[in-house]
């Protein structure tokens, strides 16, 4: 019995290598700029929209698509607190503090919210405002549906149970996007005031 669908016929077998060598009509090179956190969460989020806009147009069809539709958002957030994190450093040339360090390695939001909280106060930010009382509530919200960015990569636990926590919630997309924009909003600015800050260890 083949494994292949009857309907779809398997592609034809070739000794080509997975990366091109040579540039055809779909090339596209592949460089990172490692210090781009924001460049790349940016990209995350971007491709998270594009996933979500599929399972809004065809709902039974694409639902499918929601899992890596929301890990793809939630890494974004992920990743931009993380950029922020290291944006307000009170010194660039300075190594993370071990603990620290430990948050930046994790992938709690909760964690890195905190972390940030404790940088932005070093360096003068204004994050008793109603705006990062917001920014709380939506990271802590996040955080819930998936603390350690698990939930919604793998059908089980690393115990092998159902990774459960999320199972049976109903996600209007419409809210779920808008609140999740107010959260973008507000870490864009953030990055923003950070960009335009003095540094002590810039001339």
């Amino acid at each position: 019995m083949s494994i292949f669908s009857p309907i779809e016929l398997p592609p034809p077998l070739t000794q080509r290598p997975l990366v091109a060598e040579t540039a055809g009509d779909h090339a596209v090179e592949y460089r990172p700029d490692f210090d781009a956190w924001f460049e790349i969460s940016r990209a995350y989020w971007d491709a998270g929209w594009v996933l979500v806009e599929r399972v809004k147009r065809d709902p039974p069809s694409s639902a499918r698509l929601l899992p890596p539709a929301l890990f793809v958002l939630r890494h974004s957030v992920e990743l931009q607190l993380k950029s922020l994190v290291l944006d307000a450093r009170t010194d660039r040339r300075q190594d993370e503090a071990p603990d620290e360090q430990r948050v930046l390695n994790g992938h709690s939001l909760d964690d890195l919210w905190r972390l940030l909280q404790r940088r932005l106060s070093r360096v003068g930010g204004a994050h008793q405002s109603a705006r990062w009382d917001r920014t709380a509530d939506i990271v802590r919200q996040l955080s819930l549906l998936d603390h350690s960015s698990f939930e919604f990569r793998y059908p089980s636990n690393k115990e092998g149970g159902p990774t459960a926590s999320t199972t049976g919630v109903r996600i209007d997309l419409e809210q779920f996007g808008d609140v999740l924009k107010e959260l973008r909003f507000i870490l864009d600015s953030t990055s923003a005031w950070l960009f335009e800050l003095p540094r002590p260890d810039t001339p």
